[in-house]
């Protein structure tokens, strides 16, 4: 095998792992979203996204 071919079969791992990854974070927000939706509550969000929405509603 030459370099070039290690190093895109690493760069692939590396995605398929980032990917993998992505999705589970996703999943994790669905479920969530949907056990807020069954309870009857207003699903808050993360937190750091509360903030940087604030801070940018400050700079205007």
């Amino acid at each position: 095998m030459k370099v070039g071919d290690k190093l895109f079969i690493l760069f692939l791992l590396h995605f398929l792992q980032f990917f993998l990854k992505l999705i589970k974070l996703m999943m994790g927000v669905i479920i969530k979203i949907l056990y807020y939706l069954y309870e009857e509550k207003l699903y808050q969000g993360p937190l750091i996204l509360k903030v940087q929405v604030n801070f940018q509603i400050h700079q205007l």
